[in-house]
């Protein structure tokens, strides 16, 4: 997996992000089949990663991250498909293509 700074999609994303969380990582994560998955990563101590529900994004988390970063390291991220990650029209956007690209994440992360 890859990791680079989210410019890659574009300066929007990461200067809407930052009005909202000033420090921490904005990032794009490129999974094993091609999929690039963008997060932030804020915050130190045990991982904790927020995952969205179906039509929303990371941002649905903004008010809750900077609550709990000072106790976790915390991971949000776009699932596929969604926000600012890529969207495969072919994909299909069901529970089970999810999770699996999520384990991924979370796999090719370390967390």
């Amino acid at each position: 997996m890859t990791v680079q700074l989210v410019t890659s999609l574009g300066h929007e994303a990461q200067d809407y992000t930052r009005r909202w969380l000033p420090s921490g990582e904005i990032a794009v994560a490129t999974l094993p089949d091609g999929t690039r998955i963008r997060y932030v990563k804020v915050g130190r101590g045990p991982d904790l990663v927020l995952i969205h529900t179906v039509r929303t994004q990371l941002y649905l988390f903004q008010r809750v991250i900077p609550l709990l970063s000072p106790h976790f390291t915390v991971y949000a991220l776009d699932l596929p498909g969604f926000g600012w990650s890529d969207l495969r029209p072919e994909a299909p956007k069901d529970e089970p293509t999810l999770r699996a690209a999520l384990r991924s994440f979370i796999a090719t992360r370390g967390i």
